[in-house]
């Protein structure tokens, strides 16, 4: 059965614009895959309040993965940031997750 609304989001959509431009296969196109994948793999576990300052490249992609706690009913507030002067696009994702198994 073929996947309704694909792709679903920016992330999705960026990726999907790769493949059809043939640069998946690329080296940039495998660099940015990666880098994709990499928050998902290994995210940073932080406590609130957090606050993160960094330079990215437009160069070399690059992702960040952040875990913290958060219960029923509290509000989470993510605030991003973007100086720029190039078309760098940045992919912001929240996802819930069930599973309390990093112990926080």
């Amino acid at each position: 059965m073929p996947e309704q609304f694909y792709p679903r989001n920016d992330h999705e959509a960026y990726q999907y614009a790769l493949q059809e431009a043939g640069l998946i296969g690329t080296a940039l196109g495998q660099e940015w895959l990666t880098a994709a994948k990499g928050p998902f793999n290994e995210p940073l576990v932080v406590k609130k309040p957090f606050r993160k300052t960094f330079i990215m490249s437009n160069i070399r992609p690059d992702a960040h993965g952040y875990r913290f706690a958060a219960h029923r009913g509290q509000a989470v507030l993510v605030d991003v940031i973007h100086v720029s002067d190039d078309t760098t696009r940045l992919f912001i994702d929240l996802f819930r997750v069930e599973s309390d198994s990093l112990g926080i």
